[in-house]
């Protein structure tokens, strides 16, 4: 429930089954090009439901006194 109001899952943390995307057209916003689409994830979650592993599904490398990760 809390996503209803506050994206906190990464963009590279998340799969879909791609019959979301071929046979549904549940595609992502391609106007957003620093921006992660929640709509996107909303939608994909209202129709093929949430699982939660315990493992780690995306890296983000951060490093510090610098302007690229």
């Amino acid at each position: 429930v809390e996503h209803l109001y506050e994206n906190r899952t990464p963009n590279c943390a998340y799969a879909v089954p791609r019959s979301l995307v071929t046979r549904l057209g549940q595609t992502w916003d391609e106007s957003l090009v620093v921006l992660e689409d929640w709509d996107h994830l909303l939608r994909v979650a209202s129709l093929a439901g949430v699982v939660s592993r315990p493992v780690v599904t995306g890296l983000i490398r951060s490093w510090r006194n610098a302007e690229t990760s």
